[in-house]
C-alpha cells in the first residue's frame, strides 16, 4: 500500500519491487493475435521459470491461485514456444466485474 510505504520504512522494511495497478474499461477490442494465450495452455513449468526469473524465487503455490481465481483472465504472450510475457486480469472490489 503506497500510503503505507514511510511507516513501513520507519519499523525496518525496503521496498523490494514496485508495481502498478489499473482500472478501466475497454472500448477497444484488440484485433486476436495467435501468440496470446490462455496461460492454462503453457507448460506450468515453463511459466514458473519466466516467473523467477523476474522475481527472484520460485513462487510455485503463489502462482497456480494467482492463474486460477475466480472471475480472472489468465494469458500468456509467446514468441514460438518460449513464454516472453504473462498478465492475470481479475475483478476490483469497488467495480461490477461481468467476465
Amino acid at each position: 500500500v503506497i500510503q503505507m510505504q514511510q511507516k513501513y520504512s520507519r519499523i525496518g522494511f525496503k521496498t523490494a519491487h514496485n508495481n502498478i495497478r489499473y482500472e478501466g474499461i475497454s472500448k477497444h477490442i484488440p484485433e486476436k493475435s495467435n501468440n496470446i494465450v490462455p496461460i492454462c495452455e503453457v507448460p506450468f513449468d515453463k511459466l514458473l521459470q519466466y516467473d523467477a526469473f523476474h522475481f527472484s524465487t520460485q513462487r510455485p503455490k503463489f502462482l497456480k491461485q494467482w492463474i486460477s481465481q475466480d472471475k480472472t483472465v489468465a494469458l500468456g504472450y509467446l514468441d514460438g514456444e518460449e513464454l516472453v510475457g504473462y498478465g492475470v486480469i481479475r475483478c476490483c472490489r469497488e467495480y461490477f466485474c461481468c467476465i
